[in-house]
């Protein structure tokens, strides 16, 4: 058994399993000594449960701006919105990263050593590592989810820092991506009620009305899952 762990076709779950451990281990400490050596991780990151997780609307949610694309054509515009779709569907925002990261390399390990013992016990041998890596990667999307729903509700939330999306009306946001119009949404963004930058999907509120990249717009709704704007009439709104 353990040469079977130690083979190099298994190497890719060897990394994943000591890294889970090392993590695990430092997350331990933390969690006695009351310092968080991994909440930054999460202040770093877009907040994807404000973002929406409602895959029946498609191009209705975003991610991080920094992304280098043409913020004028559609397919930059539909690229961001299926990775936040991506995410949002994975539970992401539901429990701590830290905890999605530590679910994933287990998941990765223990699917990836397990499908390999399979094949041995097959008389299949050991397959490369370069070629079951994927495999498992793949193997671990759906048990990911599943793990990440059922961990947000064990996990006890901070109510301190639980926002609605409700605070955003009523706040100047910057278009990220796209160009809103009545018809069409785009991305985004604004800083929220702690601090936190969050990215959203808007829809200019009149018909007439459309922002480019870079305008400032004034939230003023929020309907089927995106928000409504408008131009920002004063000067010392803007951010």
């Amino acid at each position: 058994m353990y040469a079977h762990f130690t083979a190099a076709e298994n190497l890719p779950f060897a990394v994943a399993l000591g890294i889970f451990f090392l993590i695990g281990l430092l997350q331990t400490v933390s969690l006695l000594t009351g310092i968080s050596l991994f909440g930054w991780i999460d202040d770093l990151l877009p907040d994807f449960e404000t973002v929406g997780s409602d895959l029946d609307l498609p191009g209705e949610v975003s991610v991080d701006g920094g992304v280098d694309a043409d913020a004028d054509t559609p397919d930059s515009i539909s690229e961001a919105s299926w990775v936040a779709e991506v995410f949002a569907w994975l539970n992401f925002g539901k429990v701590p990263f830290i905890i999605i990261l530590l679910l994933f390399l287990f998941l990765f390990a223990c699917i990836g050593y397990n499908l390999q013992l399979v094949l041995t016990n097959l008389g299949l041998g050991l397959i490369p590592a370069t070629a079951m890596a994927p495999i498992a990667l793949v193997a671990s999307i759906y048990p990911l989810k599943w793990g990440n729903a059922i961990m947000g509700r064990i996990i006890p939330k901070d109510e301190t820092n639980a926002i609605s999306s409700d605070t955003f009306v009523g706040r100047v946001a910057t278009i990220t991506i796209g160009e809103a119009t009545h018809e069409r949404a785009a991305e985004a963004k604004l800083r929220g009620p702690l601090g936190r930058t969050h990215y959203i999907m808007v829809r200019a509120d009149r018909e007439a009305a459309h922002f480019k990249q870079g305008e400032h717009v004034l939230i003023v709704g929020e309907k089927a899952g995106h928000f409504t704007c408008i131009a920002v009439s004063n000067p010392n709104l803007d951010d």
